[in-house]
């Protein structure tokens, strides 16, 4: 769903152990290492143990792929087998037809066949995923396939993966035999906060992801904290906050899209969870309601205080129809602000009472790669629209306002392909100069600067994408492009202006570069402000 806006090739956070994904920091490079080094110098039974979600599967599967091709594996994910069991699937993995023989007869012919591929210069590797689940007696047999042998070599290696309860099974009296048979104990430990940052930026990478670190400092020590380090709940996290940040057109995770997902998740404790409770029965009640997507959007550098949209409606107004169904619902619930933000009445409208605010839904519109989205929406040149009455969705200053909390509810590919099917079709009109006339002088100039680049630029020449803006106060955006022209002095800033039914959308944009590498280069050299929310995209786009 997000792949798109991020620039993925496909998801970075499955929880299927995909090898390509794997992560060597943290020691697991260096354990793999020493379970090679145990399997080929006949070092006895091996042990890997580790909590819940810490990356055991992921170590056996990329262990496998690694050892030589004269080692034959034998992968035993299901533990909780009876010793007779136990013989009989070992046999099938490796090949043998015994039909119903006996315990003895199934040892015996294992033996044989281990003794056949130690003579052809073969190794025999038993990998037994999930061994604190097995009982003692089939921890007994493990004991005694070690022991077969020849004079100077071992028939069978086996490495155990298992929970910290392994541990505490092999501590009792009764197991003494068989802890004293394994040689190499590992034990993988959660990822540290800076090792949790790490692993983020590799997976994104890994997925086909380039550009800056997508999660922040902040937000990836939330993640680490929730997750204890724990490489599955980084990867649930992780995911469902790339899905609230794609919900409000984001690109950089901040700590309230993790804060999101933990809820989603239910990772946070339980007094949060009943603090956002509530706010969640609210969302669902209201004879179903439409529930609203809101969209944070960064229309102004870090410097400048953030934006909140607030809209209104008079008392015979109706909220206009949704555009688009949203492919993500967030619940939303703003932290009470530390001062209040004011509502902009437009000029026009006759002062009266506000009713309840009603915010109208919008669709988040995701883009095609993390450097140039697709689905932004094409300005085409065609006669200028009549002027529209002002919009009554306004983006506002507002100081000192904390950013809300969102909640994820739950998205399914079927909902999310009915809505793609039933989406209607976004009216975009394009608007010039002489259909703004509320823009400033900033802005016509910007406005007048872009028409004469459209019309020598070729479509596929690119450009860097600053801001995107819907309804913003045109005042604001006067401020806007003078923030842009003292920070980026050498650069011409230009803008776009489209309709979409009744919300009026204004691009900031800069540069003109042959290529995607030198728009690249040019978006990462940018201030940070600037850099952290910008993409870069083609003249074909709005045209």
């Amino acid at each position: 769903m997000y792949l798109d806006h991020y620039g993925l090739r496909e998801a970075p956070f499955r929880l299927t152990p995909l090898t390509d994904f794997f992560f060597t920091g943290a020691q697991r490079g260096a354990t793999v290492d020493a379970l090679v080094y145990a399997v080929l110098h006949d070092e006895g039974i091996v042990k890997v143990s580790g909590e819940v979600g810490a990356g055991k599967t992921m170590v056996c599967r990329v262990l496998i792929e690694r050892l030589p091709d004269t080692v034959d594996t034998v992968y035993l994910a299901n533990p909780s087998l009876a010793p007779d069991d136990l013989l009989i699937a070992i046999a099938a993995e490796l090949g043998l037809s015994l039909g119903s023989e006996r315990s003895g007869a199934v040892l015996g012919a294992v033996q044989e066949d281990l003794v056949r591929r130690h003579a052809d210069g073969r190794r025999v590797v038993v990998l037994i995923d999930e061994a604190h689940a097995m009982p003692a007696a089939s921890l007994e047999q493990i004991r005694l396939l070690s022991n077969l042998e020849t004079g100077r070599h071992k028939l069978m290696q086996l490495v155990l993966f298992g929970q910290p309860e392994l541990d505490t099974l092999l501590d009792t009296r009764d197991m003494r035999p068989l802890k004293d048979r394994i040689t190499h104990h590992f034990r993988l430990s959660p990822l540290a906060p800076d090792e949790v940052a790490a692993y983020l930026d590799f997976r994104m990478h890994a997925a086909g992801y380039r550009g800056p670190a997508v999660f922040s400092p902040a937000a990836a020590r939330q993640i680490a904290r929730i997750a204890a380090g724990l490489t599955r709940r980084v990867n649930v996290l992780a995911d469902k906050s790339l899905l609230a940040a794609f919900s409000q057109n984001r690109h950089v995770i901040a700590p309230s899209h993790v804060t999101a997902a933990a809820h989603d998740a239910e990772y946070a404790p339980p007094t949060q969870r009943r603090a956002v409770w509530p706010l969640i029965v609210a969302a669902a009640a209201g004879a179903m309601a439409a529930v609203v997507i809101p969209r944070w959007l960064n229309d102004t550098p870090l410097s400048t205080p953030p934006t909140t949209s607030v809209a209104t409606s008079a008392p015979s107004e109706v909220a206009p129809p949704v555009e688009a169904p949203a492919p993500v619902v967030i619940a939303t619930a703003p932290r009470a602000p530390n001062k209040p933000a004011a509502v902009v009445t437009p000029p026009t409208a006759t002062p009266q009472r506000t009713p309840a605010v009603a915010v109208a839904p919008q669709a988040p519109v995701p883009a095609d790669t993390r450097a140039h989205p697709a689905n932004e929406p094409t300005v085409r040149a065609a006669t200028p629209p009549p002027v529209a009455a002002p919009a009554t969705s306004k983006e506002i200053t507002a100081p000192h306002v904390t950013e809300p909390t969102v909640t994820l509810a739950t998205v399914t590919e079927r909902s999310t392909a009915a809505m793609v099917t039933a989406a209607p079709a976004l009216a975009i009109e394009p608007a010039s100069a002489s259909a703004v006339p509320e823009f400033g002088p900033l802005a016509q100039a910007a406005l007048t600067d872009q028409a004469a680049w459209m019309a020598s630029a070729p479509d596929t020449q690119w450009f860097i994408q600053l801001h995107t803006n819907t309804n913003l106060d045109y005042g604001d955006l006067e401020r806007q492009l003078e923030a842009a022209r003292n920070a980026l002095p050498s650069e011409q800033i230009r803008i776009y202006s489209a309709h979409l039914g009744d919300r009026h959308r204004v691009g900031v944009i800069m540069g003109s570069y042959a290529t995607e590498q030198e728009a690249l280069a040019a978006m990462r050299a940018l201030p940070g402000s600037y850099r952290d929310n910008a993409y870069i995209r083609q003249a074909r786009r709005l045209r």
